[in-house]
């Protein structure tokens, strides 16, 4: 491999230049998005044929007991095996692609460390050895944005929004779904085997790992799919009002060897395990195939055995753009925030949640080169909601009517006009 000097100047990221471009045995590049790709070409100094191979790929920590094995990030090399004659050279395109991955504490936003070694089928030959340090940069767009809606038509004004300089951004809201909410009622573990550890080491009991206090659930996701998302929505426990009510943990997995079983150790893609909050594991343009959800009722609180119920709500979104929401985005210079409305004219069940995926691109023919927002909406009480003591009058007689208007706090002025109809 060879590079200029010229080249290695005009690389300078402080000056314009693209680093990760240069012809150097090193691929570095921490603006996935959630794609990368390297170009690199090398020269044969003996005739040949060598395979390319690929060492998993790791978290990055100072700490090497807290790297794992990462699921969900591909790596592919163009091509992978290649034979060249002295003084002839072959381009190598690298290609890597990291599962956008959300949870309470963090997301796929994380250094990740891996290599490529370059083995020649002479044995003389020694190995060659490219290390690859890459990262996903969802950019400055919020991690998520949720809302209530109070009515069929509404408003929501998602305000503070970071953009890149641009003259015409524009937006597209995918379809919302309905969760599919499921109550299911698990007890508290009996001991303190949870489904997933970091490295662990211990032998354990596979009937402990996913035992009496786990409910788990095997999901399809279709091509193209845009966002699964799974959460715990509501919790009944005998324990409420207590520091012993159950929080569920969450975890959601791939089932990459196609065996059909759980295997939270090797599958792995998303832990949520807050100790107060609804736990979640959101993932955003996931890959088709047959995941896996596991809900978990850890004992850290005594009560062994106690049957709480957890209501999860699992949603998948397709890719299908919604006809009754509009976004409109406002021109940024790059440095002012702006504020970006999401408008709505849909039928949605009072109570219910519904999930969706809104892209932010720079034109019509990049809709969503920006970047992308999970949204959540639920659908709460009514802005304004009629009642009477009576259900029935005579003739002449004065029924009392009551209404109650709730607060506007969608950031905009409203106006309302109530009508009544009596039966």
């Amino acid at each position: 491999m060879d590079e200029t000097a010229d080249n290695f100047l005009a690389a300078d990221p402080y000056n314009g230049g693209t680093p990760h471009k240069l012809n150097v045995p090193s691929l570095v590049n921490f603006s996935c998005a959630p794609q990368c790709q390297w170009i690199r070409t090398i020269t044969a100094t003996e005739d040949g044929t060598w395979s390319v191979t690929q060492d998993d790929v790791v978290n990055w920590n100072p700490d090497s007991r807290s790297q794992t094995a990462q699921n969900g990030v591909n790596i592919e090399v163009i091509p992978s095996t290649f034979s060249l004659k002295k003084g002839e050279s072959q381009t190598i395109i690298v290609k890597s692609s990291i599962m956008d991955t959300q949870d309470w504490f963090s997301n796929s936003e994380v250094e990740l460390h891996s290599a490529l070694t370059f083995k020649a089928e002479h044995a003389d030959t020694p190995d060659a050895r490219w290390p690859i340090v890459f990262k996903y940069d969802r950019g400055e767009l919020p991690s998520s944005l949720q809302t209530t809606a109070h009515s069929e038509q509404g408003t929501y004004v998602a305000k503070n929004i970071a953009l890149p300089k641009v003259d015409a951004p524009i937006g597209q809201v995918y379809k919302p779904v309905k969760a599919d909410v499921e109550t299911v009622s698990i007890p508290k573990d009996d001991e303190r085997i949870f489904p997933w550890a970091l490295n662990r080491t211990d032998e354990v009991d596979e009937n402990d790992i996913l035992d009496e206090a786990t409910f788990t659930k095997f999901i399809t996701v279709p091509a193209n799919s845009k966002r699964l998302n799974v959460e715990i929505t509501g919790v009944a426990s005998p324990l409420d009002g207590t520091l012993g009510k159950g929080n569920a943990i969450v975890y959601i997995g791939k089932d990459y060897n196609g065996d059909g079983v759980v295997q939270p150790q090797d599958e792995i893609l998303c832990v949520s395990n807050h100790i107060m909050y609804n736990n979640f594991c959101n993932i955003n343009n996931p890959e088709e195939g047959e995941y896996w959800a596991v809900i978990y009722n850890p004992n850290d609180s005594g009560h062994i055995g106690v049957e709480e119920s957890f209501d999860v709500a699992i949603a998948i979104v397709k890719d299908e753009i919604a006809d009754n929401f509009d976004v409109s985005v406002p021109a940024s210079d790059g440095s002012q925030p702006v504020d970006m409305t999401v408008n709505w004219d849909m039928e949605m069940e009072k109570d219910s949640v519904y999930y969706s995926l809104i892209d932010v691109g720079t034109s019509a023919v990049n809709p969503g080169n920006i970047g992308s927002i999970p949204f959540k909406i639920t659908r709460g009480k009514n802005v304004v909601e009629f009642g009477s003591p009576q259900t029935g009058a005579k003739v002449g007689d004065k029924v009392p009517l009551t209404f109650a208007v709730l607060a506007n706090n969608t950031g905009i002025d409203q106006g309302k006009s109530m009508k009544n109809h009596l039966l």
